[in-house]
């Protein structure tokens, strides 16, 4: 009777394939779900870490099958079937170099400032040959900006001029009425108000933790412990628009890249480049949705 029964409808074996299945099915749901996104999304999302990958690297990766197809006729075409043979057998072979979520992880070194000296020089050469064939009063024509904008009101890259919000603290620091009024008691706690990003940024690397499930534990943590000496703790966050001056100053400070990442699951691992995470207004936005 034992032999009766194939070995894999077995109890031992039916209760293994049982927990394999939960076992899927509980790393399917921390990660990434591939089939979440809209009918008109064309991104490419690293499963694990929820990275999107990039347009280069979404070109690359959807082409990788075809262009390594061509590669292969080609190598066949000059070296196997071709007579004679336009390249040896042995002779060095051309990498494709298709770049991979792994260049999301790289570090960018920007040399805009060469970039905008070389622009202005030769916009200046321009400029002085046109006068000098024409017979135009260079002092005159220097007193025009440059560019296509006026650089007291725009860089060379388009983006807007601002001041630095250090400048208002300075300003601020020499009101002496303000800076000498001292704040008045109240008998009860009184309410604190806490800016999210603000406690994140305070986080030091080796602080962060593992999954983002363990970060909105500490940052609940850090949270209560202030009900001790307040009546009421807000914590609040700011909005992150696209279009806007706020997201335009953002995207050029980080110069190292932006990492864009999707918060699947308390499960999911937090990223190493948590500083790069922070820098894009759309992570912050899923990271702020996943806390609440």
């Amino acid at each position: 009777e034992r032999n009766a029964f194939h070995k894999d409808c077995q109890a031992g074996r039916l209760a293994r394939d049982e927990k394999d299945v939960l076992s899927l099915i509980n790393t399917m749901t921390n990660l990434f779900n591939p089939f979440a996104t809209s009918e008109d999304d064309t991104s490419i999302i690293h499963l694990a870490s929820g990275v999107e990958g990039s347009a280069d690297v979404v070109e690359d990766l959807l082409s990788a099958k075809r262009r390594g197809t061509e590669a292969f006729h080609d190598f066949v075409q000059q070296r196997l079937t071709s007579e004679p043979s336009a390249t040896g057998f042995h002779e060095p072979m051309t990498k494709l170099k298709l770049r991979t979520f792994s260049e999301s992880k790289k570090k960018k070194s920007g040399s805009s400032h060469n970039d905008v000296i070389q622009s202005d020089r030769a916009t200046f050469l321009r400029i002085a040959l046109i006068a000098q064939t024409r017979q135009m009063d260079m002092s005159h024509i220097l007193t025009f900006p440059l560019g296509p904008l006026p650089r007291s009101l725009a860089t060379t890259s388009g983006t807007l001029v601002k001041t630095n919000k250090s400048s208002l603290l300075h300003l601020l620091e020499n009101c002496e009425h303000l800076v000498n009024a001292e704040p008045t008691e109240t008998s009860s706690g009184g309410a604190l108000m806490i800016d999210g990003m603000a406690l994140l940024r305070s986080m030091k690397i080796n602080d962060i933790p593992a999954t983002f499930g363990e970060l909105s534990t500490a940052i609940l943590s850090r949270l209560c412990r202030n009900f001790s000496t307040y009546d009421r703790v807000d914590f609040v966050v700011d909005t992150y628009r696209e279009m806007s001056i706020k997201n335009m100053e953002r995207t050029a400070r980080s110069a190292s890249g932006i990492l864009r990442q999707h918060v699947s699951g308390p499960a999911q691992a937090t990223p190493r480049q948590f500083s790069k995470f922070l820098n894009c207004g759309a992570n912050k936005e899923e990271l702020i949705s996943f806390l609440f």
